[in-house]
């Protein structure tokens, strides 16, 4: 694989003994990969498996004939992964991997919202855990947010609705579908959200990609006016706001790799989002490498915590394995799959 321009040589020596033996395990137990994004180019194209976003994952879950999953994510993905294929084992690399959106939204959160908007739909981004996916109604990834919140009210006869716990993505929503914005734990007025079309949204932010900032965005047009920047919809909303109005995008994981990997061979384009997607495409693309203007300062902790060595381990040792209680499961898993039916 051409890992050169993203991997020192070191550690890909280090790694590859590791992933030689992961990569038997896997063929001589019938064990899926599934393996996220921003999982570092020596786990993500030295693992034998399948590799995508969030929203991509969920569906191969639910497809796989294999008996056992290994997620190369975080906990919550190997939760929505469980709750879809229950009679699957599921393991992961590590159980110390968390994520700032998740953590920071829990059941109790949803029953307060649920108390104070009863009659309105309630919608959890996938960054969530399994109690979370079981009182909500629906679910979605960064690829289906708009097509989901938009069939949430259908359904519902809403003009509003409840969105959490990412508090940016909720902005962007709104933006997006021209609706107004209220949070419920910052604002202090109360909201008329049966006459006037509302997005009210949670608190919780991605602390990756609350770091990319407009100064960003002018410091890359500086350098760069032609470039084209493609950003993460879990950055700030004025942020967004900035790359669309020069020209740019903003997508999941997926899109924004379509995005780079389609650009002109005399086009450039500057990626807002966790560093490992860049190295990945050019990992993948090394033609690339002077077409992509990267920050790679920028590095989500949990999503570092899986390496060769902790997959090897889970693997040889069945560990560490997720389960969720059938009581919140059967719940949880209505949500998710209505936001498998989304595109």
């Amino acid at each position: 694989k051409p890992l050169n321009p993203t991997i020192d040589d070191v550690e890909l020596e280090i790694d590859a003994g590791y992933i030689a033996e992961v990569n038997q395990m896997l063929a001589e137990t019938n064990t899926v990969a599934l393996l996220h994004n921003y999982m570092k180019p020596t786990v993500f194209f030295g693992v034998n498996g399948i590799r995508g976003d969030s929203l991509e994952l969920s569906r191969k879950a639910a497809e796989t004939t294999a008996t056992r999953i290994i997620f190369c994510g975080v906990p919550f993905m190997a939760e929505t992964a469980k709750i879809i294929s229950p009679d699957k084992t599921v393991i992961v690399p590590t159980l110390e991997a968390g994520c700032s959106l998740a953590d920071d939204c829990r059941a109790k959160d949803i029953r307060e919202y649920r108390e104070q908007f009863p009659d309105l739909p309630i919608v959890a981004y996938i960054n969530t855990y399994a109690d979370v996916k079981a009182e909500v109604d629906w679910c979605c990834t960064s690829g289906n947010m708009i097509n989901v919140v938009k069939a949430a009210m259908a359904e519902m006869g809403t003009k509003s609705v409840v969105f959490l716990p990412d508090k940016y993505m909720a902005g962007n929503i709104a933006r997006q579908l021209g609706m107004d914005l209220y949070y419920p734990k910052n604002d202090g007025q109360a909201v008329d959200y049966k006459n006037k079309s509302t997005v009210i949204g949670g608190k919780a932010r991605c602390y990756v990609h609350e770091l990319y900032t407009v100064d960003h965005v002018h410091q890359i047009l500086a350098t760069d006016p032609a470039a084209r920047i493609i950003i993460h919809p879990e950055a700030q909303p004025q942020v967004i706001e900035e790359v669309l109005r020069h020209g740019g995008v903003s997508g999941s994981t997926s899109q924004m790799i379509k995005a780079v990997e389609t650009l002109g061979p005399n086009e450039r384009a500057a990626l807002l989002t966790e560093c490992s997607l860049g190295d990945n495409i050019i990992a993948r693309r090394p033609d690339l490498i002077n077409n992509l203007i990267r920050f790679c300062n920028l590095t989500c902790k949990h999503m570092k915590m899986t390496d060769a060595k902790g997959i090897y381990d889970a693997l040889k040792e069945n560990k560490y394995q997720i389960e969720v209680p059938d009581k919140i499961r059967v719940r949880a898993k209505r949500s998710v799959d209505r936001m498998l039916s989304v595109k």
